[in-house]
């Protein structure tokens, strides 16, 4: 019985090649179509399966001679059959010849397709100069389509284009002029074709690749790009003209094609053409500009890996690159690390501008301007000097050195690819602080141990320390150095540390002035180097922390001070609110999650309090609540002064005469703006004394057994406990600490009974927390945070029952535990 469906005999035509052979000649149009396609797959001998695939060629119906041509192509695949008949070779291109002036697009391309699989095989079986004159005669054939009217057809074409080698150069520059060239007279295409057809072949030759670059669509530009690219290599002079089609196509609009063009220009680089290269140069400053993050990258790429032939261009590159670190910060990384590529190439020119450079971060040193992106940049490029080149590492001042461990968090960041971190902080260490340090020196420290710094490596002069050592003091000696750079680390870190807070100290002088602005610049500078700084080392975790935190608390002064000046429009007393309630949240935060604060710097954060009080009544001058809390402040103030043996400020002294603090009222006179501004001119930020001692407080919540995917269980109406680790950091005996359990906006508090001694860093404490809310429902989500009891008599007490009487700072982050009822986790378990 004949099966009812067709496509059953096909269902596994490998098994039986004559049924797939019967079906290529089937009048549907389907069956036809898939068996040419599985042809090529199939164990039909080629004595058979060639004659097939080229009478189908033939068949009137375009999908079926596009599948003869793709099973014609499958052929040469490799793994497939072999035709080694030179005969057939040539039998079945001259039939893809004659399949590209097919009226279908879709046959067309296959057309050109198979053009080109079969060419190559027959110029494979060529040597000599038979086969240069196929490879011509072939690039020329294909020259005929790129600009067929079908886009398709000209991708195809562009595409065949880049997989044609050795061509002669004749042809090549031919194919980047419209003008006939001499040079093409007497090349033909490969089939028996009459006189008029090589006239055709010629002049369709002519500006082919001119034409791709121009075409409408930019998909064929980009092909055009890709071919042009393939043949660069094969001639000087053909690179040196196509240079000049890329820089016309480098402004496209598609991002695509100026990406190619880079990837051209890249190909080109290794050109010692001088005027070539100044060319080249130019094209990829321009490119540094472009509106695309992604050109912008591979031009920098480019830049890193290009030997620039003169000092002139290398300066231009060099200007160009640290004007672009300026223009584009989200680039920066890209940009240093071109800057660091570009003078580790270029050495020879590195040696000249190195003292330039040198002078240039001094002065920016000099004028505060430490940093911005383009001394950083100026940093990067000494520190590449130093690293390649002996001579430039002379010439480099030892202060160098100092700016760069500044900074050492964020550059080795950004050079973790090119630099040891390790190798990186020895070469500061060794150029620096231990550079000149005599042999003698570390004999003392270590026995029969020397120092070699002069040491070449693979990646050129580094300057790192080598070990000759004899009697096994080499281990001793390694340990030292080793010491000496952690050391060494450690003081350029509280370099850093005390630059920043400097900084912050000055820009305070910017907001007096008016230019908030340029102060939240600065602000931002520093934030940043905070947050390295606690990438870096976990020795600085609490000073990095109290920086960051320090930081929030100056900008909202900021903003405060602006809205007092009394030209500037009132912003309504709720954005005035908003402002002040975050200042004095940041200002908790630091007199709660810090410890180690000496008298002068208490009587310091008293101080930034009575000023966000000032700052509010110059604003605003009639809030008695402000004026309480301010006459608060004022107390305390004093008091701390006179138990302490303090030297009040002369704004607390100014605030003690113009409130009368035993009568807990305000005077007239602390009304009025004037005198209150007056007061405010006097104030500037300070130094905090013992910086070395304050440690961050914070906790750390843990619950044993627990996770997501098995939530615990409870009944409604009956407490849950919940067991929980808790790990205290530099708590103090002091603090009153509490674990707030959350559900929804209800809450409760469970204290926190700790044994701390101050001395202690990590008081690890279990508690079983109660819940005693539970809610009458399937399931609820418990929110559970550490907090510390804000006790300050200027703070309203809240109405907790049970719980804390003043406001929480939260230590920890937030826990989530959720619960199930119980009946449906005992269902789900079975």
């Amino acid at each position: 019985m004949v099966p009812s469906n067709p496509n059953h005999l096909i269902s596994h035509p490998l098994d039986d090649p004559s049924q797939l052979l019967s079906l290529c000649f089937s009048p549907r149009i389907s069956d036809r179509t898939r068996a040419l396609r599985t042809l090529a797959h199939s164990t039909v001998p080629p004595s058979v399966l060639v004659p097939v695939l080229l009478g189908m060629m033939k068949d009137p119906y375009p999908l079926v001679r596009r599948a003869a041509l793709e099973g014609l192509c499958g052929i040469c695949v490799p793994g497939n059959i072999v035709v080694d008949d030179i005969g057939v070779v040539e039998g079945c291109y001259r039939s893809a010849v004659g399949m590209i002036s097919d009226g279908e697009d879709c046959v067309r391309v296959s057309a050109v397709r198979a053009v080109t699989v079969w060419g190559i095989m027959l110029i494979d079986s060529k040597d000599g100069e038979d086969k240069r004159d196929c490879t011509d005669q072939l690039f020329l054939l294909l020259c005929s389509v790129v600009r067929d009217m079908s886009v398709s057809v000209r991708l195809e074409g562009f595409y065949s284009l880049g997989n044609i080698k050795q061509v002669s150069e004749g042809i090549l520059l031919q194919s980047l002029s419209k003008r006939i060239l001499s040079s093409l007279k007497g090349k033909k295409p490969l089939s028996r074709c009459s006189a008029k057809s090589n006239k055709l072949c010629a002049f369709s030759a002519a500006g082919s690749f001119v034409h791709g670059l121009e075409d409408e669509f930019s998909e064929v530009r980009r092909a055009a790009c890709i071919s042009l690219r393939g043949h660069i290599s094969l001639s000087s002079r053909f690179a040196g003209e196509a240079v000049t089609l890329f820089l016309d196509v480098q402004n496209d609009d598609s991002e695509l094609v100026r990406l190619e063009v880079l990837e051209a220009l890249h190909h080109v680089i290794k050109c010692d053409d001088l005027k070539m290269q100044q060319v080249l140069t130019q094209a990829l400053l321009s490119s540094l500009a472009d509106r695309s993050p992604q050109i912008r990258v591979e031009a920098l790429k480019i830049l890193g890996a290009m030997k620039i032939a003169t000092l002139q261009s290398y300066k231009l590159s060099v200007e160009s690159l640290l004007d672009g670190l300026e223009q584009y910060p989200q680039n920066g990384a890209e940009f240093l690390l071109a800057l660091f590529k570009s003078v580790r190439i270029n050495g020879g020119h590195a040696v000249s501008i190195i003292q330039d450079i040198c002078h240039k971060i001094r002065c920016a040193c000099d004028k505060l301007d430490f940093d911005e992106p383009r001394a950083i940049g100026l940093l990067v490029m000494a520190l590449s000097a130093s690293l390649y080149h002996e001579e430039c590492l002379r010439r480099i001042p030892e202060s160098i050195f100092s700016y760069l461990a500044v900074y050492f968090g964020r550059i080795s960041a950004i050079l973790v690819d090119v630099v040891d971190k390790d190798s990186l902080l020895n070469h500061l260490c060794c150029s620096g602080g231990l550079r000149h340090a005599s042999k003698d020196k570390f004999q003392t420290d270590t026995e029969g141990s020397s120092l070699d710094t002069d040491v070449m490596t693979q990646g050129g002069f580094i300057g790192t320390s080598t070990l000759k050592a004899s009697d096994g003091g080499s281990e001793n000696w390694s340990l030292s150095v080793c010491t000496k750079c952690q050391q060494l680390s450690s003081v350029e870190s509280w370099k850093s540390i005390k630059l920043s807070l400097e900084s912050i100290k000055i820009s305070w002088e910017l907001i007096k002035s008016g230019s908030v602005s340029e102060e939240l610049n600065v602000l931002r500078t520093c934030k940043e180097e905070f947050k390295s700084l606690t990438n870096d080392s976990l020795d600085f975790a609490s000073i990095s922390v109290f920086g960051l935190r320090y930081i929030c608390l100056i900008k909202s002064l900021a903003k405060l001070w602006e809205y007092s000046e009394l030209s500037q429009k009132c912003p309504g007393m709720g954005q005035v609110d908003v402002v002040l309630v975050k200042s004095l949240r940041a200002l908790l935060v630091l007199r709660y999650r810090f410890s180690g604060f000496s008298k002068d710097d208490e009587l310091y954060l008293i101080e930034l309090e009575l000023l966000i009080y000032v700052l509010k009544l110059v604003r605003f001058q009639i809030c008695c609540r402000t004026g309480k809390k301010l006459i608060g402040a004022v107390s305390r103030a004093v008091h701390m002064c006179d138990a302490n043996s303090l030297v009040p400020s002369e704004l607390i002294r100014g605030l003690t005469k113009l409130s009368q603090v035993d009568t807990g009222s305000i005077t007239m006179l602390l009304c009025s703006p004037l005198h209150l501004m007056k007061l405010l001119e006097s104030f500037s930020l300070k130094d905090f004394a013992h910086l070395d001692k304050i440690r961050h407080k914070k906790a750390e919540l843990l619950i044993p057994g627990y996770n997501a995917e098995n939530p615990f269980t409870f009944i409604p109406g009956l407490p849950v406990g919940i067991t929980l680790e808790v790990s205290l950091y530099n708590a103090t005996s002091e603090d009153r600490l509490w674990l707030k359990l959350s559900l929804d906006e209800f809450s409760e508090f469970v204290y926190l009974d700790k044994d701390v001694q101050d001395s202690e860093e990590v008081v690890p404490t279990k508690i079983t927390a109660v819940f005693y809310g539970t809610p009458d429902a399937g399931d609820f989500r418990l929110r559970i945070i550490v907090g510390v009891e804000c006790l300050s008599e200027d703070l309203s007490a809240v109405k907790n029952h049970g719980g804390p009487k003043y406001p929480l700072i939260y230590l920890s982050s937030e826990r989530e535990v959720y619960f199930t009822l119980h009946s449906r986790r005992a269902r789900m378990d079975i």
